[in-house]
């Protein structure tokens, strides 16, 4: 549910004309020199096709992305290692579902 909500207000923001979807996501770790991240649009977050790296389900269960974040390790820092994760592949190229969009 937190992605749907997440996008609706995403959705208001841009037609207030405080987003736009095609622009750079507002997030100042990637707008560092040579931070290829710096290309994922919000666009790309709400269509799941960052390129950044997560797995939904891992095997064992406790190897997800999303149960460390949410459930292990990452409670604390939730938005700070959303943020911090490097790319796996070129941003726009790839889908990959992920839960942990909505923290980024």
């Amino acid at each position: 549910m937190a992605k749907t909500v997440t996008a609706i207000l995403v959705g208001e923001l841009v037609a207030e004309g405080k987003l736009s979807l095609d622009a750079p996501a507002p997030i100042a770790e990637w707008h560092r020199a040579n931070d290829p991240r710096g290309a994922i649009t919000l666009r790309m977050l709400l269509n799941m096709s960052s390129g950044l790296q997560h797995t939904e389900v891992g095997d064992p269960v406790e190897a997800s992305d999303t149960n460390q974040v949410l459930f292990v390790s990452g409670t604390q820092k939730m938005a700070a290692r959303a943020i911090g994760v490097p790319l796996e592949a070129r941003p726009g190229a790839k889908f990959e579902y992920s839960s942990l969009t909505t923290t980024r």
